[in-house]
C-alpha cells in the first residue's frame, strides 16, 4: 500500500512548532551529568549512519538504572539508519542552532539545545515543523554513551510531531503520526512504522508492500530492495513465533535497514570493509544494519522467508536536496 503524498519540491515554507520540549525534570539533569561534557550533534561534518544504536536491548548493556528505560522501537533507528546510509548530508541539513542558523557543514557543531526539522504527514504541501530539542533529554536507548546526540535529537522531534492534533479546534482531537501515539497524543515508541518515519525526514511519498504485493515472488521483490544504495530501504521482520531458523540469525518483529542487496557470483569492491566472505556469496546477498549495533550479509531467500513489510520511498527517490 501507498500512504499520504509528501513533495520535496512542494511548499519549502516553514512552519513554527506549537510546542517546546517538556520541563527537565531533576532525574534528567541527573542522567546528563555522565555525558555532559560532549555536545557535539554529530562528529566531524555529518551524521555517520553507525551512531544510533539501541543500547538498552542489548543483554550486556542494560537500561539506565536511574530509569530503567527500555524502548522497542527499532523502526525509527533503522530508518535513520537507512536516510544516513543513503544520504548523511541530506541529514545533517535537518538541524539548525537555536537562532536559527544551520548546523549543515559544521565541523564537531556543539549545542545544548537545537531545532530539528520534520516534514509533517498529515499534508501534501511540503510543510515542515521546527522542533525544539536539547542535550537533557538525549535518548538513553538509542546513543552511543557520552557520544553525539544527532538521533536523539530527531527521536525528541518525532515525539512533538506526534503530539500535534491535526485540528487544534476539534473537540475529538486525531492526531498526526500512525502508530505512535495515544488518544492524548502522548509519544509511544513501540508501534511506530519506518516508512512514515522516512516520510517525516524526507518528505516523500512512501511504500510499505507485504510479500502478496510481489506478483513475481522473490526476483521482483529483491529488484526493489536493490534501490537501497540509493534511496533508504528498511525490511521489517514477522513476529517472533514465526521466524524461521536463519544463518546468521534473523529476529522476529525487527526492523534492519538495508544497505547493500546484490545478485550473482561476480563480487564487487565494497565500502567501510563489508565483504560477504567465501561462505555468504549466496545468488541474492543482502547487507542489512541491525538498530542494536550490528550488520551482516544475509541470504536474501531467508529475508523474504521472514519478510513481513518492505518500507521505502514510494518512487525510490535519490536524495537529493532542492531548496
Amino acid at each position: 500500500m501507498v500512504l499520504h503524498v509528501w513533495s520535496q519540491q512542494a511548499d519549502a515554507s516553514t512552519a513554527a512548532a506549537q510546542l517546546v520540549v517538556p520541563p527537565i525534570t531533576e532525574i534528567q539533569r541527573v542522567n546528563a551529568l555522565w555525558r555532559w561534557n560532549y555536545t557535539a550533534v554529530w562528529n566531524e561534518t555529518q551524521p555517520y549512519y553507525k551512531d544510533p544504536v539501541q543500547r538498552a536491548l542489548l543483554a550486556y548493556l542494560p537500561a539506565h538504572p536511574l530509569t530503567a528505560e527500555k524502548v522497542y522501537d527499532c523502526w525509527l533507528p533503522a530508518a535513520s539508519i537507512a536516510v544516513t546510509w543513503v544520504n548523511p548530508d541530506w541529514v545533517s541539513r535537518l538541524f539548525f542552532y537555536t537562532d536559527g542558523s544551520p548546523m549543515y557543514g559544521g565541523w564537531y557543531p556543539a549545542a545544548e539545545w537545537a531545532q530539528v526539522q520534520l516534514w509533517d504527514p498529515a499534508y501534501s504541501n511540503g510543510t515542515r515543523h521546527n522542533f525544539t530539542v536539547n542535550v537533557f533529554n538525549k535518548s538513553l536507548t538509542e546513543d552511543v554513551p557520552g557520544g553525539n546526540w544527532w538521533h536523539s535529537a530527531l527521536t525528541q522531534g518525532f515525539s512533538q510531531m506526534g503530539q500535534l492534533p491535526i485540528d487544534p479546534a476539534a473537540s475529538e482531537q486525531s492526531y498526526r503520526i500512525y502508530g505512535i501515539h495515544h488518544n492524548n497524543g502522548s509519544f509511544w515508541h513501540n508501534n511506530g512504522i519506518p516508512a512514515v518515519a522516512m516520510a517525516m525526514l524526507t518528505g516523500f511519498s512512501i511504500s510499505i508492500k507485504t510479500k502478496g504485493d510481489y506478483a513475481g515472488g522473490v526476483a521482483e521483490w529483491f529488484d526493489a530492495v536493490k534501490h537501497a544504495r540509493e534511496s533508504p530501504v528498511v525490511v521489517t521482520t514477522v513476529a517472533k513465533a514465526n521466524i524461521t531458523e536463519t544463518d546468521p540469525v534473523i529476529h522476529g518483529n525487527h526492523a534492519y535497514a538495508v544497505l547493500i542487496a546484490e545478485q550473482g557470483d561476480k563480487v564487487p569492491p565494497y565500502p567501510n570493509g563489508t565483504q560477504p566472505g567465501e561462505g555468504k556469496r549466496w545468488a541474492r546477498r543482502m547487507l542489512m544494519r541491525n538498530p542494536w549495533g550490528s550488520q551482516d550479509w544475509y541470504n536474501a531467500e531467508d529475508v523474504w522467508e521472514n519478510l513481513n513489510y518492505l518500507n521505502h520511498l514510494a518512487d525510490f527517490e535519490k536524495l537529493e536536496w532542492a531548496e
